[in-house]
């Protein structure tokens, strides 16, 4: 009787060990899926942003056209110095417009590729691990 409980004793170890690998496994996982979260919420933000640029660059587009039909009437009534300097400032202001969102464009393709790049290295990790922990 007494080997009987010993040995259930040894059992018992053992699975306070397996529970402690199990528990330390389950925080791992717990990190991981806080990261999913970070990365899905930076992507959210990202793809509101260019949806934001997009509408930007349409009425952007909308002006440009009005601008350059505008230009073809002055030209037909002959443009005065004032007309032509009003239209060059405006469409300065149009162009440095244009500039900034395309170095902002710029900026985000860059980030959007280094998410892409993060999220492909932690699903391959994933890949990884789920077969190492028994879960594929």
């Amino acid at each position: 009787m007494q080997e009987i409980i010993k040995k259930l004793q040894e059992h018992d170890k053992r699975f306070d060990r397996h529970d402690e690998r199990f528990d330390r496994v389950d925080k791992r996982f717990e990190q991981i899926d806080k990261r999913f979260d970070q990365i899905d919420e930076q992507i959210e933000f990202i793809a509101a942003k260019v949806s934001e640029h997009d509408d930007r660059l349409d009425k952007m587009t909308v002006i440009l056209v009005e601008h350059t039909a505008r230009l073809d009437r002055i030209e037909e009534n002959m443009a005065t110095k004032d007309d032509i300097k009003n239209v060059t400032t405006t469409l300065d202001k149009i162009v440095g417009l244009f500039e900034k969102k395309d170095q902002e464009s710029t900026l985000m393709d860059h980030d959007i590729k280094n998410l892409d790049d993060r999220l492909e290295k932690v699903e391959n990790d994933v890949k990884i691990m789920k077969p190492a922990l028994g879960l594929a």
